[in-house]
């Protein structure tokens, strides 16, 4: 996944990864404070909303990327605030299910998929789909699981040096 543009906005959290343009090879570089982690932390809650976890309330995205196999995706949405008051939210592990406000995937610059709260709108052969899980969790639909699929691609791991013994050095 090549990733072109990306926007975030966290309600609950107060947090916000105005848009973002990334070129062709991106590295995070910055001052303690100019948002690395926040653009890390965006594209992981992304990761866990396409995979299916919908306790994410009041988050509003803009992704734009390629695939692998170099098709142009948008994928966008919006999910209600919470209505919980902060403290249950944050027992409940700082998050709680959600339905989408909207949500809209885009392949190729066409509108492949799109729903409201109480709309669904399919380019091709109907599906079902779940109100508080994102239209990429769908392993019945052929395209969306391959732009899912994409997502499952992103590792999320501590690149610090390590000492490797069997080659007798520090790798990464």
């Amino acid at each position: 996944m090549y990733i072109s543009t990306l926007y975030f906005k966290d309600n609950l959290l107060n947090i916000t990864v105005e848009e973002v343009k990334f070129n062709d090879l991106n590295l995070l570089v910055g001052a303690s404070g100019a948002g690395k982690t926040m653009i890390v932390s965006a594209i992981s809650n992304l990761k866990q909303i396409s995979d299916g976890n919908s306790g994410f309330p009041g988050v509003k995205w803009k992704m734009e990327f390629l695939t692998s196999s170099r098709k142009k995706i948008l994928w966008r949405g919006e999910t209600e605030k919470s209505t919980l008051p902060a403290k249950i939210v944050n027992d409940l592990n700082g998050r709680s299910n959600n339905n989408f406000i909207s949500e809209e995937i885009f392949i190729e610059d066409v509108l492949f998929a799109q729903r409201t709260t109480d709309k669904l709108s399919v380019v091709e052969d109907q599906f079902i789909i779940q109100k508080d899980l994102s239209l990429l969790f769908n392993p019945e639909n052929r395209q969306l699981r391959e732009i899912s699929d994409e997502f499952d691609k992103i590792i999320f791991s501590d690149n610090s040096p390590q000492y490797d013994f069997n080659k007798g050095k520090f790798s990464i």
